[in-house]
């Protein structure tokens, strides 16, 4: 490729010896000096593609005063794995890299912003943060600015705090994104901001990994607790790192501390988005070294977070996305590995498990399905049987009745998932219907095993018993007077017929002239009896859905190939048409009102209307005080 020869020894040094196809495709292109768009699943090397080209370009550190390179990251756990990376990469080369990330000290970050850096590596709020503060930082002599998980960046509230930041930018610049999927929003983003991008689009077909095993346990939303520590310690083998998807970061707190009271064995840690940044540094260490073995995580930890021996997800909450789910199972078979996904599905959740098979192009596999198939596009469900959990839940409830700590925060678990299932995007109407006919009884072919003979039968049995409707009405009961059972008699007499016509008009298949299709796609049968249609005018009819809702939705699968950006958008929601970004909206603790308010808000860095500014730690700051630490750290330091 050409490479420079200190970029190209640090790569022979590490042990890379083959570039990935993202890789291939995309470093000769950047080496040119073009903007890009490029996608690309998790855990397909898309960090090396955009550093490489950097290291070659920049070469040697530089006197001038101001950064030539910016990467920006959603999480700050993203951006330390950057720094990390670029250091390896870098080690034979004197460039040198600044780490801005909220939680972090800002007196250390001013020294380091003073050690003049070449690279800037950030989270989009604490780098505005650093803009406000010192009036002399400038991003002027920036040359290369990459959006690393650009989705996510664009996702996550950060729409203001990344127009700031390119406001600040010189016009003669080269920009890259570097994504898993493409919302709307970013195609706009990239019609705007960037110079004729080049667009490279990989492993869009199959999204997952061919290594990755897919499996769903469906259950009862009580079961879940007991479920997940079942499989933690009886089911998943020894030794094997897990992490455990869960909605909030009530959720995780709850998990973490029953694991912990249940099962000290295997070591747990947690972290979610409001912990201390040392306290997310040494959970995240302790799991990488092995010491814990399990980690619960909300959804902070779904992008960029690279664990290459990591064996197992579990999804204790399924994602409302699609392409939430992809990336959250995206952190296991990763460089060649195998790995599995695990997913605790309740009966409202299965919509969302159908709305996920149509953005992957499979289908679901019952165990009761008569032609097994053993092909990547079939994954399998079934029931998680209650009988092998009874051991467990009795623990627990024990545990539960004795621990008031442990009572209090099953409690908050509970009032958060009320506001999370108030926020969370509802599942397409076709989905919620097919779901409605699937099996919940049968159970999963992985834990038939561990089953005894019997209990298929007696889950059977109990399903009947569920499902029995008595012939015999309320006025036909023992106490009944004998008025009413011939009252009863008489009108089931006077009726029988009428009921049985209408029992066979509900067997009898409709009688179909033709079918209609509409302008959204959809194909409508239509009976002799309706002549709506005939009277349509396509001018000027509108339809209740979009054309490409099914796109827009991310359920429609692209078979063509075509290399249009139109054809690559993966939408789960459309965007808001008004402006190529969404409103962020919050709930947050009002104490005056001793209630919780919802807010809306476009990430740190927003002035609201009494001059205060929300950094993106989630403090409130007076504006008028802003560039005062700046000041102070000057006086301290003398410089």
């Amino acid at each position: 490729m050409g490479l420079y020869p200190p970029v190209f020894r640090a790569i022979k040094k590490i042990g890379y010896k083959i570039p990935t196809p993202i890789q291939r495709k995309c470093i000769p292109i950047i080496m040119q000096g073009k903007d890009m768009v490029a996608m690309a699943r998790t855990g397909s090397g898309k960090t090396a593609a955009f550093l490489l080209p950097l290291l070659h370009k920049l070469r040697e550190h530089s006197t001038t005063i101001g950064a030539r390179g910016i990467i920006l990251s959603p999480t700050r756990e993203l951006a330390m794995q950057t720094l990390t990376f670029f250091q390896k990469l870098g080690k034979f080369m004197d460039l040198r890299a600044c780490l801005l990330v909220g939680g972090d000290s800002i007196e250390n970050q001013f020294n380091r912003l003073a050690a003049n850096p070449d690279v800037i590596i950030a989270t989009p709020g604490r780098l505005r943060h650093m803009l406000s503060e010192i009036e002399t930082f400038t991003l002027k002599t920036v040359e290369y600015i990459v959006f690393d998980e650009g989705d996510r960046l664009f996702e996550m509230g950060f729409q203001d705090d990344i127009q700031f930041i390119l406001s600040k930018c010189g016009v003669s610049r080269q920009t890259l994104i570097f994504s898993a999927t493409l919302p709307s929003l970013l195609v706009s983003f990239a019609r705007a901001g960037l110079n004729v991008p080049e667009i490279v689009r990989l492993d869009t077909e199959s999204k997952l990994s061919e290594l990755l095993e897919i499996e769903f346990f469906t259950l009862r939303s009580k079961e879940k607790d007991t479920a997940l520590l079942y499989l933690l310690k009886e089911f998943i083998g020894e030794g094997k790192q897990v992490i455990v998807f869960a909605a909030t970061r009530h959720h995780v707190e709850y998990l973490h501390t029953l694991l912990s009271l249940m099962y000290p064995d295997p070591v747990g840690v947690c972290i979610y988005g409001r912990m201390d940044q040392s306290s997310r540094k040494l959970n995240l260490t302790k799991f990488t070294k092995k010491i814990a073995r399990v980690m619960f995580v909300t959804d902070l930890a779904a992008r960029g977070i690279d664990i290459p021996l990591l064996d197992v997800v579990i999804n204790y909450d399924f994602p409302c996305k699609p392409k939430l789910f992809v990336h959250r199972v995206g952190r296991v078979a990763r460089a060649g590995r195998s790995g599995v996904a695990y997913s605790l599905v309740t009966r409202n959740e299965l919509a969302f498990v159908l709305d996920l098979m149509l953005f992957l192009g499979r289908r679901l596999q019952s165990p009761k399905d008569t032609e097994r198939n053993d092909s990547d596009k079939v994954v399998r469900y079934g029931r998680l049987p209650s009988i092998i959990l009874e051991s467990t839940s009795d623990q627990m409830d024990n545990l539960l009745s004795n621990n008031i700590d442990l009572q209090a925060l099953q409690k908050s678990m509970m009032n958060a998932y009320k506001l999370y299932f108030k926020s969370r995007t509802q599942p397409s109407r076709s989905s919620i219907k097919r779901s409605k006919d699937l099996d919940m009884t049968s159970t999963h072919e992985l834990l038939k095993p561990f089953v005894h003979h019997g209990e298929e039968s007696r889950q059977e049995f109990l399903n009947q018993l569920k499902s029995f409707r008595p012939l015999s009405t309320v006025l036909e009961q023992q106490e009944s007077t004998e008025e009413s059972l011939l009252t009863m008699e008489r009108k089931r007499r006077s009726h029988s017929e009428i009921i049985e016509k209408k029992k066979n008009k509900q067997k009898e298949p409709k009688v179909l002239k033709e079918d209609i299709e509409y302008d959204d796609g959809t194909v409508s049968e239509k009976t002799p009896f309706s002549t709506r249609d005939k009277y349509r005018d396509e001018k000027f009819y509108l339809s209740f859905t979009s054309k490409n809702h099914h796109t827009e939705k991310g359920l429609e699968i692209d078979k063509d190939g075509n290399a249009n950006i139109e054809q690559m958008v993966l939408d789960v929601i459309p965007d808001d048409d008004k402006s190529i970004f969404r409103t962020r909206k919050m709930v947050v603790w009002d104490k005056r009102r001793n209630n919780y308010v919802q807010v809306s808000g476009s990430g740190s860095g927003t002035v609201n209307k009494k001059g205060k500014i929300v950094t993106e730690s989630g403090n409130v700051v007076s504006a008028k005080e802003t560039g005062k630490l700046y000041q102070t750290w000057v006086k301290k330091n003398k410089q």
